[in-house]
């Protein structure tokens, strides 16, 4: 029988590998890997307010401003006030934010076609079906749900939500520049995680 230990493992390696190739992949962008959702949330909710993006994305308002912030002064997005609510600032996404969105979203799809190149559909399908049961064992539920704004949901139940943020938010902070070691620090967050 095959050790669980192993089969972690060896999720734990492709979650890793897929960050620090990804962060690596992004390098050359000034956007952020963790920025890229923000804004993509902005894109189909034109004008929302910063609370409704943290709110969405499981993290603290602060870490949202923080972030909106740096991208606002990289030119991606534009803070207009509320014109019922002058404390409101409604979020857009400017041109060049979207250039750069759809040319991340591309850096994206192009690392899928790579990670699933030379696998079957029907290994797929198993894989998937192997990952849907697991997920059905922790959830109970009946079927494995995996619409994007439910797994976002996910993140407040976990039992280590303050830790999650405190992961996002260490992104967001002025002192984090892209010369450092994408899967050093990955690991260097999983430690601090458990």
């Amino acid at each position: 029988m095959i050790d669980y230990r192993e089969v972690n493992g060896r999720i734990d390696k492709f979650q890793i590998l897929k960050r620090s190739t990804l962060f690596s992949l992004f390098e050359d962008n000034k956007l952020h890997i963790r920025q890229l959702p923000v804004l993509e949330y902005i894109i189909k909710n034109d004008g929302c307010s910063q609370n409704e993006l943290a709110e969405f994305l499981c993290v603290s308002p602060a870490s949202i401003a923080v972030s909106t912030k740096r991208m606002q002064k990289a030119g991606y997005l534009e803070k207009k006030e509320d014109e019922n609510n002058l404390r409101k600032k409604n979020l857009y996404v400017t041109e060049l934010g979207k250039e750069t969105v759809a040319k991340c979203r591309k850096i994206f799809d192009s690392f899928d076609e790579k990670v699933y190149s030379g696998i079957s559909d029907d290994d797929l399908n198993t894989f998937c079906n192997v990952i849907d049961r697991m997920t059905i064992n922790i959830t109970g539920e009946s079927q494995n749900n995996i619409d994007p704004e439910e797994l976002l949901r996910l993140k407040p139940r976990h039992h280590h939500c303050e830790k999650f943020n405190d992961c996002i938010d260490f992104y967001d902070k002025e002192d984090n520049d892209n010369d450092k070691d994408p899967g050093k620090t990955d690991v260097k967050r999983i430690e601090n995680f458990l």
